[in-house]
């Protein structure tokens, strides 16, 4: 990850803890039969984390594209990043119906746009990661 300032190590953990997140809850899944609700909370809980976490890995490129493109405001890089990681996931969640190991759900579909939505809102936590421009 690219070093924004001296707080990305934040982001960074972020990401860290959003794959041992993912880890444990695969865990889980495969170790422990449950009820249906929390079978459905475990099944969409990786894409809620991925749609939560994996921006952050997008926003410490901020520096770099702007030495190719100019300034940009902080609080687009942040939407934008947010949006790209929420399409990547959409589009995957599509792809699998084509795919032989994989299920299309659209509860996935669901957690990914709520995990978006809820990164969004931190954007007044976050901002600081993010230099002004």
């Amino acid at each position: 990850m690219i070093i924004v300032n001296k707080k990305s190590e934040n982001l960074a953990f972020l990401v860290v803890l959003g794959v041992l997140l993912i880890l444990l809850v695969h865990y889980f899944r495969d170790n422990y039969k449950t009820g249906s609700t929390i079978s459905l909370l475990l099944g969409v809980a990786p894409n809620f984390i991925t749609a939560f976490c994996f921006p952050a890995v997008f926003i410490g490129f901020k520096n770099k594209i702007e030495k190719y493109r100019g300034k940009i405001n902080p609080f687009k890089w942040f939407t934008f990043c947010t949006l790209l990681c929420l399409i990547i996931l959409i589009c995957w969640e599509f792809r699998q119906a084509e795919l032989d190991n994989f299920v299309f759900d659209k509860n996935d579909i669901l957690a990914s746009i709520f995990g978006a939505i809820l990164f969004l809102f931190c954007w007044p936590f976050l901002r600081g990661f993010v230099k002004p421009a």
